[in-house]
């Protein structure tokens, strides 16, 4: 399977699955539920939140979290 950028809304479970995508050799990038409000169109709901994460994640200015290693 080719690598891919996979963008993630941060919250408490979303930095397990970034270690794991990372370990599959994915770029992952965590973004914090602030910056991706801005994007959402319409009434929130699964597909508009995945289409407000897409945009979010395809901008150089959006700033991204660091993954918290399991200790942390």
């Amino acid at each position: 399977m080719a690598a891919t950028q996979v963008g993630i809304e941060a919250c408490a479970g979303s930095f397990y699955w970034a270690r794991k995508l990372k370990e599959l050799g994915h770029d992952v990038c965590l973004i914090a539920a602030q910056h991706t409000r801005a994007y959402v169109t319409g009434n929130k709901n699964d597909t508009n939140d995945a289409a407000a994460i897409a945009q979010a994640c395809s901008r150089v200015s959006t700033k991204t979290l660091p993954i918290n290693t399991e200790a942390q």
